[in-house]
């Protein structure tokens, strides 16, 4: 699968990059730095996992454009946080799964598998 790992917290970020690749995923990991990047210029991913807060805009903006975007591919988005209260926001933006911060990585990857299946179910 294609990911796109988008969190501030380089540990973090770079942790989950890592073990996604180890499954044989190709992973882009992206800073979320302000003005870092456009949605418009990234390859197409079957899955983006993005972080609550972020600089310059919050996690559920950026799950929202990815969601609302024309296309074809639905792609799965999971939206993470150490904010409780963050899990609503990335429901109503779209999100398809929501993980609460501290999270074991391995928990990511059956969440994503879990959202797959669901969708090869729904079809």
């Amino acid at each position: 699968m294609r990911i796109v790992v988008i969190d501030d917290d380089a540990d973090l970020r770079e942790l989950l990059v890592d073990v996604l690749r180890r499954l044989g995923h190709a992973v882009i990991g992206l800073p979320a730095q302000a003005g870092v990047f456009q949605l418009a210029d990234l390859p197409p991913a079957d899955v983006w996992v993005v972080d609550h807060r972020l600089p310059g805009r919050l996690g559920g903006e950026v799950i929202r454009a990815v969601h609302d975007a024309p296309s074809r591919h639905h792609p799965v988005l999971v939206g993470m946080s150490g904010d409780e209260h963050a899990e609503e926001a990335f429901r109503r933006a779209g999100a398809d799964v929501f993980l609460q911060k501290p999270f074991d990585p391995a928990r990511l990857v059956a969440a994503i598998e879990a959202a797959l299946a669901r969708r090869r179910t729904a079809s």
